[in-house]
């Protein structure tokens, strides 16, 4: 089973996390979403560029770096509410994080710092 990983593109943290996880996984790696059965959402706020069609067929782990309760506001509670609808599972670094998703997602909650 491969596990294709997103990338924000944007020189962050997730970035350098994506890039040191296929480094260290090579083997399980996929550079496509097409023919694998995982999707890690490395880089939650970019899930929109996965087609929904893809994401819908496929198990969704999503890793979520942090929760900033003073901007997660409309927009952005929506975001999550929508994503949500294709995650299978959660990844959080923090038993901080762990605690604000729970709140927010009856899904199961990996915390893996």
């Amino acid at each position: 089973m491969k596990i294709f990983i997103n990338s924000a593109k944007e020189d962050w943290i997730s970035d350098r996390y994506r890039d040191e996880w296929i480094k260290n996984n090579k083997n399980i790696y996929s550079n496509n979403y097409f023919g694998d059965k995982i999707v890690w959402l490395i880089s939650p706020w970019t899930w929109e560029k996965i087609p929904k069609r893809i994401l819908s067929s496929r198990t969704v782990l999503c890793t979520i770096h942090h929760i900033d309760e003073d901007k997660f506001l409309g927009n952005e509670k929506q975001e999550f509410y929508n994503r949500d609808k294709f995650v299978n599972r959660y990844h959080v670094i923090s038993q901080k994080t762990f605690d604000q998703l729970k709140i927010l997602t009856d899904k199961p909650i990996s915390l893996i710092p």
